[in-house]
């Protein structure tokens, strides 16, 4: 029983006019709503690699611009405004890598600290043993270190260039 309606191929087809002027700032409104919309993806990857270097039996190291506002670490370790850090479940108690920075406590010449590091201020996690990991670039900023905190910092520790040498010793005599 047929009431009239037409079979399906021959469905009526409609037509779309596009203002091209409306279409333009339409996507421009979406792209600028999701331009600044998703997280950083640098906690994610601290996360991802520090679970990574643990599991392969390796020590987990980050480097840290001691400069950067908010970030609480031992003054008197800061070498040329970095701080490098074993964040190993054995050298840390209460390690918290979240969205917005490190934190844990450990000790220092026996000394009991709470470091509080902001993600930002994390410039490379790697494993201690082979250097294998991740660096991220500076993140520009004010430096927080009024020149009295400056002048308390160990003189900086000139880098040494070229390849690691090393030496057999047997007995007390080089070979």
């Amino acid at each position: 029983m047929n009431l009239g309606a037409k079979p399906s191929s021959e469905r009526p087809e409609f037509t779309f006019y596009v203002n091209e002027e409306r279409e333009e700032r339409r996507r421009q409104s979406i792209n600028s709503f999701y331009e600044g919309y998703m997280t950083s993806s640098k906690p994610y990857l601290i996360r991802a690699i520090y679970e990574w270097i643990a599991d392969n039996g390796c020590t987990p190291y980050i480097s840290v611009d001691a400069t950067f506002p908010g970030t609480d670490v031992p003054k008197q370790y800061i070498v040329d405004n970095t701080i490098t850090l074993d964040i190993s479940s054995e050298a840390t108690h209460q390690l918290l890598i979240d969205n917005e920075a490190v934190t844990f406590k450990a000790r220092f010449g026996g000394v009991g600290h709470d470091l509080y590091i902001p993600i930002s201020a994390v410039v490379a996690i790697y494993a201690q043993e082979n250097t294998q990991g991740m660096e991220f670039p500076y993140e520009e900023h004010e430096n927080y270190l009024d020149e009295t905190e400056q002048a308390d910092l160990p003189e900086a520790i000139p880098a040494k260039t070229g390849k690691l040498q090393l030496k057999v010793i047997s007995g007390g005599k080089e070979q």
